[in-house]
């Protein structure tokens, strides 16, 4: 999850969204979603990722893959505030 800095346009929206969605068709990628908060309450985060993996590897490959690393530097790194994440076995 994250905050931006300020509200993105909807055309870097629509990129993070389509650079994302392709991190779906990964090796080991189960379950693959994103999206913009929903707006019920004016204290939460902006902007959720949430990956499930086949295993820790699955998950490693995922995070050091050469395009989320990417997405990461262009389109959320230098338009965040704060990062928050978590991951916890199922």
């Amino acid at each position: 999850m994250f905050r931006w800095k300020e509200a993105p346009s909807e055309r870097h929206l629509s990129t993070l969204g389509s650079r994302l969605n392709a991190m779906a068709a990964l090796p080991g990628v189960v379950g693959y979603q994103h999206g913009p908060d929903a707006g019920l309450r004016e204290d939460n985060w902006d902007y959720c990722v949430v990956g499930d993996f086949e295993d820790d590897d699955a998950y490693s490959a995922y995070a050091s893959n050469a395009d989320h690393q990417d997405i990461i530097a262009t389109l959320i790194a230098p338009h965040i505030e704060a990062r928050s994440a978590v991951q916890y076995r199922i």
